[in-house]
């Protein structure tokens, strides 16, 4: 055994300070330690985002004197992680770094040339790369194994994809701090567990970046051993569970099955979401139903768009009237929904913003989220806007430094320029502002809460940083549970 202890980080977390807490399982770090395990490699996880800082790493490194060090990158912060990698490799020189991740997965090689510490990286599916690479197999027969030697980068045959996913023992997240996701001192039944159900995604959206870092390959899982990861948590008192994979509901006959062995089963009081988001046509009123008997209870919806020719630009291979009969779909059933829409898409202006504002409102969802699109490597997207010279920031700024939530668009068109993206961001969050004050006055009426006090309370609760505030911090959460047991503040 060429590595016989792995230390495994989680290195960047995406939440201010205030809101540390919020911290969720990485399902797919999950996948690698489990496997780790199940090879009876010695491992040890640390993840930043649960508060820890770069102090508290490098004291756990010392302590359990890894061999290797296994980081997954994300594009977004990369250079973060990489100031990260080189301190440990200062302090560490004599401690192999290798690094996955959808990061790696697109850039390759050039990931290895940009941060000269990272000793190995890996394309694609760590699974089995990452047990090869611990077992002492030569480097040059590691297929999916980028690695050094003399000074050059070598890039290993891709490895073929997981066609038989059913092989993967589930996560069961031993020596994570499940304590601490996603709130300490949280019941357990409030804590919520990740399941990956399938890998990839068939589609060719020209936004996605899916395709480059799982592929485009569908893949699933058995749904006997779905049911045992839900059972086996289940009887440890979890209740919550995260579908976060990237096209869950793509076959409507996997997804009958689960939710009839879900019933079959007595799986009572679970409270399942798709926080990733679901294809609309691939949902229809009485799947939907089905789902929601079982236990499915938030859904996300990738609208993109409410216009038609955008819609056809992204190649999302929907139609608007799909997408408008899902959500009407989804609300009457009594579904939390929340609708992802990007603003500033090719061939877009104020007036195709608007229509996607105008489908935004149209139902009683709980949440419209307006994204800043951003372009990413190797996709269709960022392609397109390089050959066309459409850029404002070089990639490797906005890459680490605007992220999706920003109004601060990275690229324009003749017929978008930046003032006007900027100026329908703004509009387009602060119009789903009013919709939920608008909404939560309604509701707070029915209760018989009304006047000044309801105009308060509505306006208070519409801000997005108060909503997290009663989501995330224990106390808050449960006064607002306490004052309202009801739909509108759960």
């Amino acid at each position: 055994m060429r590595h016989k202890k792995v230390l495994l980080a989680n290195l960047i977390s995406h939440e201010a300070p205030s809101f540390k807490k919020r911290a969720v399982l990485k399902a797919g770090l999950g996948y690698i330690a489990q496997t780790l395990y199940d090879n009876q490699v010695d491992y040890k996880v640390v993840d930043l985002s649960l508060g820890y800082g770069l102090e508290h790493l490098l004291k756990e490194i010392s302590r359990f004197s890894p061999e290797l060090v296994g980081i997954p990158l994300s594009t977004y912060r990369h250079n973060d992680a990489y100031n990260i990698i080189r301190q440990i490799k200062k302090i560490f020189p004599n401690i192999k770094i290798v690094c996955g991740g959808p990061h790696v997965s697109t850039l390759a090689e050039a990931v290895l040339k940009d941060c000269p510490e990272i000793d190995f990286g890996v394309v694609g599916e760590g699974d089995e790369t990452i047990i090869d690479l611990c077992s002492g197999i030569d480097y040059n027969k590691i297929p999916g194994l980028i690695y050094r030697k003399n000074g050059e980068v070598f890039v290993n045959e891709k490895r073929p994809y997981i066609q038989n996913l059913n092989k993967l023992n589930f996560p069961r997240y031993i020596n994570f701090e499940l304590e601490h996701y996603p709130l300490r001192n949280s019941p357990i039944s409030e804590r919520i567990i990740p399941i990956v159900s399938s890998r990839g995604c068939p589609y060719d959206c020209i936004y996605c970046p899916v395709q480059t870092a799982i592929g485009q390959k569908f893949r699933f899982r058995d749904v006997f051993g779905i049911i045992e990861e839900i059972e086996y948590w289940y009887n440890l008192g979890y209740r919550r569970f995260s579908f976060v994979d990237d096209n869950f509901s793509l076959l409507r006959e996997r997804i009958v099955s689960l939710c009839e062995q879900i019933e079959k089963n007595g799986l009572k009081n679970l409270i399942l979401s798709l926080p990733n988001g679901i294809r609309a046509d691939k949902v229809d009123y009485e799947l939907l139903k089905k789902m929601y008997s079982v236990g499915f209870k938030y859904i996300g919806l990738g609208v993109e768009s409410g216009n038609e020719q955008i819609l056809k630009i992204l190649k999302k291979h929907e139609t608007v009237e799909t997408i408008d009969t899902a959500i009407k779909n989804a609300c009457e059933i009594g579904y939390f929904v929340d609708l992802y829409f990007l603003v500033g898409s090719p061939g877009e202006t104020e007036k195709e913003v608007m229509d996607s504002v105008k489908l935004g409102s149209k139902y009683p969802v709980d949440n419209v989220f307006y994204f800043n699109l951003i372009p990413y490597p190797k996709t269709e997207l960022f392609e397109w806007i390089k050959q066309n010279g459409h850029f404002i920031y070089p990639p490797e700024y906005y890459l680490n430094k605007i992220h999706s939530n920003m109004d601060k668009p990275v690229f324009e068109t003749k017929d978008f320029s930046v003032s006007a993206r900027k100026k329908m961001l703004k509009f387009a969050r602060e119009f789903e502002r009013k919709r939920k004050f608008g909404q939560y006055l309604e509701k707070l009426n029915t209760k018989n809460i009304t006047g000044f006090m309801a105009f308060i309370i509505a306006t208070i609760y519409s801000k997005q940083t108060t909503q997290r505030i009663f989501n995330d911090v224990k106390f808050f959460r449960k006064l607002k549970q306490w004052i309202l047991k009801s739909r509108f503040f759960l």
